[in-house]
This record gives C-alpha cells, structure tokens and sequence, in this order.
C-alpha cells in the first residue's frame, strides 16, 4: 500500500501545484539556455571569476554579485564544470522558476482556483522579460524574485511589519529599483488595521527596512569596496547613473512628456511580449479587473495597482524605453488577470479554453520574436567573432574595443581589450597609447564595425592595414609595424 501523500499526489493539489509551476519553469529555462551574453552579465562573470568582490558589490544591485560568486564557487566545489557566465545564467534560471512557484503560492493563497494559479504562473514564466532575464546573466529577476515574499505577505489578511519590511529589503538588494514597493507595503498596513496599531507598524516597517538596507550598505562599504573618499563613495551608490563622460552623474531621461509615456507604454507591452498586441491584452485585462464588479478580492487589486504605479517615477524618467526595469511589473499584471478570472468562474468550473489559448500565443509570439534568436549562438555575431579571434590573433595582441567587444575580447578572446570610449575626444592620447604597446612589440587590431568615421579620425597618422576577414568583419591591424598575416596563436 502507497504511502498517504503519494496516493493524494495530483498537480490539482495546492500543496504540489507550486512545486509543479516551478519545475516545469526551470525545464523551459534549462532547454532553451541563452547565448545572448549581455554587457553586464558578461563584466559580471568576469568578475566572479576574478574573486572580485569590490566590483561586485554594485551600488545599485548589492547582492546579485555576490550571490553569483558564492553560487559560482559551490559548483566548483561540487565539480560541476560550468565557467562563471553560465554559473551565472543557472543561477538565474532556479530563481526565475522559484519565482514562479512562488506568485503560484500566492494566488493560491488568495484562494484562486489551482487552474487559474497554474496558468498565471507560467504566464510570468513565458513573459518576455522573466523568461529573458531568467535564462541570461542579469540582475533583475532576483529583485523580482525576492519580492515576491513581500507581496504574498502583503496580500495577507493582517501583514506582518517585520516580516514585511524583511522581504522588501532583501529585494532592495536585489535592485534599488524596489525600494519603490513601499507605497503598496504601506498601504497593505493602512487597511488592516486600526489608526493607534497602524501607525505603530508603519514605523516599525520603515525603521527594520532602513536598518536592514542601510546596515547591508554600510557592512559592503566598510569590509567590501572601501572607497577612498567622499567623492568615490558616491560614485558607488550612483552606479549606473554615474556614466557619464569622466563617471559624471547622467540620468537618461526623455526628451519630452510626451515621448517618456508613449515609450513607458510600449516597454511595458514589450516586457509581456514583443508583439504588442499580445502584450496590451495582458493590461487589458489588468484593466478590466479593476473595473469589473466581481468576486475578486477588491484590496489585492487594489495593491497591485499600487505596486504598479509606484515605479512609474523612475521608470517614466529614467530610459522609459527599457523593459529592464518593468519585470516587476508582470508580478501584478498576471496577478491582476488572475483575480479578474476568478471573479468571472466559479472554484469548481473547468479551465477556460481562451486562457490556454492567450498561453500558447504568449509563448508562440515570445519564442518567435525574440527567444529563438538568442538561443542560436550563431547568432550572436559579436560571440562569433571573439572565438574567431581567440583561435585566429597572437596571444599578446590588443583589440581596438567599443561596447560589447569590452568584455567579449577578454572574457571569450581571452585577449585584451584597448576600450576606445576611455579615448574619446582625446586622439593624441590614443595615438601615443598605440605607439607604446608598438615599442613592446604588441599589434593592436580593430574590426570594422568598430571603426566609426570617430575613431578612424582619431587614427589619423597611424594606418590600418588589412591583414584578414571573419565573414561580414574586415579585421586590421593598426600602424604596420607588424609583418604578415597572423598564423595563429603562438
């Protein structure tokens, strides 16, 4: 005779529908990995591999390097042979499908029909931004993840300050972008309670929450970056706002109102799914939960909103035009539409076939609009072209770098990078640079798509001979003091 729990075992139970969601979501993300390789995840995974902890500890994302370092260096202990860039891109997979398991738990603790939970969670699974940042090195589907706790505990009948203020902060680490969950933290407080404990529980709430985030800020400085100064320390807090010329403050914010909502707009369809019309059907209905007058739980959409709308400083004037910073959006909007198909079926009907439907055209648009084409590492041009030169250019040679080449030539090349931006408008200083790795006999070379009308003015004196080609990449070398064709590495 079979043990109790496993003769009660079905994907119906709310006790193994979560467990379901999340393994079928890291089956998805471990199928289909990524050779997309983005900027950040590629510098961070050089990082982790250099031990590095003072570049990874980022000021605006605290945690992800570090997590990524501790994660990198169990497998190495375990003797699972993975280089830290997939470390990384693992790493993200288990936490996108936790993520899903977990918005599972929570509208099953809304009492949501398992159906309906099921299916709301792998829509967060297959939405574009979870499913791309799920399965490519970056840090937003931490931040997002680790919210998740915040908002089951939130969505409770009477939330817990400390134990709200806890998840919060962590997803803070996460990325600083959640710091703006707080309006809907406040208000899960305001509604469960009367005016003399309400007060006594916002202050509890936002006291752990600034010793919590402030305390892990304060111990990273100290132990981890030690900045040398006033003027370097806020250059750390700054991050990725501090990129401009000479890491001076640059907020890239719309040129108009108007242009910052129409780009809020379609990164917020575009985080859903590239196909737009698929992505405004998911606030359609985020919409029409708020309108409808139905069984649904009016404080939990009401909360969403909240959460919703409480980034939209930042995300409306800061690179409107980026999904990036919109996957915590998808957490309410498929929360949202869950609530709305709940309000409209009874616990026992059976699953609504437009739903499954809306499902395979989410995943069908999603695969076929972008997630096939950074699962093809032949698709990756610039990838290409680092193994190209990895196997092609002298072991001591340089290359010419703009943008991704930065980190693709050390970390897959395994060559140096001379980073052009660190040259721009200062040619006499690149032209000398130059001549001083020629006098140590180390040739520089350069690809054409690197060498804008800019740079090639910045040459001016020096030369580009070409010496070979990669397919749609002429390849130079620059100043001719270096005689022949590369034969290889040697």
């Amino acid at each position: 005779m079979r043990p109790p729990d496993l003769e009660r075992f079905s994907v119906a139970d709310e006790r193994v529908a979560p467990w379901v969601a999340a393994f079928a979501a890291l089956a998805l993300y471990l199928a289909l990995p990524s050779f997309r390789f983005n900027h950040d995840g590629v510098a961070c995974a050089i990082a982790v591999e250099l031990a590095d902890v003072k570049h990874l500890l980022h000021g605006n994302h605290l945690l992800y390097g570090v997590l990524g370092l501790t994660f990198h260096s169990f497998l190495n202990a375990i003797g699972v042979p993975l280089n830290a860039l997939w470390s990384l891109q693992l790493m993200d997979s288990l936490l996108g499908a936790a993520g899903a398991g977990l918005f599972c738990r929570l509208l099953l603790r809304l009492k949501t029909p398992v159906w309906i939970a099921w299916l709301a969670a792998m829509g967060l699974t297959i939405s574009h931004g979870w499913w791309l940042f799920s399965i490519d090195a970056q840090v937003y589907v931490l931040g997002a993840a680790l919210l998740l706790p915040a908002w089951t505990e939130a969505l409770e009948e009477k939330p817990r300050p400390y134990v709200l203020a806890f998840w919060n902060s962590l997803a803070v680490l996460g990325h600083v972008l959640n710091v703006f969950f707080f309006p809907a933290a406040l208000y899960a407080l305001w509604r469960s309670r009367e005016s003399n404990a309400l007060r006594r529980d916002m202050m509890r709430y936002c006291l752990a929450s600034a010793v919590f985030v402030l305390g892990a800020y304060a111990l990273a400085a100290e132990h981890g970056v030690r900045p040398a100064g006033a003027e370097e320390l806020k250059l750390w807090l700054l991050g990725s706002a501090a990129l401009g010329p000479g890491r001076s403050f640059l907020w890239y914010a719309p040129s108009s109102l108007g242009s910052g909502l129409a780009d809020w707009a379609r990164a917020g369809m575009r985080v859903v799914s590239p196909v737009m019309p698929v992505g405004a059907a998911l606030w359609a209905l985020a919409v029409l939960s708020k309108l409808s007058k139905n069984s649904a739980p009016r404080f939990a959409i009401t909360t969403a909103w909240i959460a919703i709308l409480s980034y939209l400083p930042m995300t409306l004037s800061y690179e409107p035009y980026s999904f990036d910073y919109r996957v915590t959006d998808l957490v309410g909007l498929w929360l949202l539409a869950a609530l709305w198909l709940r309000g409209r079926r009874a616990a026992s009907s059976p699953p609504n076939p437009w739903a499954v439907v809306f499902l395979f055209a989410l995943a069908a648009t999603n695969m076929a609009g972008a997630m096939r084409t950074h699962q093809r590492p032949e698709a990756n041009r610039q990838y290409q072209k680092a193994l190209w030169y990895k196997g092609t250019l002298p072991q001591n040679a340089w290359v010419a770098s703009v943008g991704l080449e930065e980190v693709y030539v050390p970390y897959f090349a395994h060559l140096r990078p001379l980073s052009l931006r660190y040259f721009d408008g200062r040619p006499t200083a690149l032209r000398e640079r130059i001549e001083a790795l020629a006098r140590r006999g180390e040739p520089v070379f350069a690809a054409s798509d690197s060498l804008s009308p800019k740079w090639i003015a910045h040459l001016d004196g020096l030369g580009l001979q070409y010496v070979d080609r990669f397919e749609e990449f002429e390849i130079y070398l620059i100043r001719s003091y270096w005689n022949g064709k590369p034969k290889g590495r040697r």
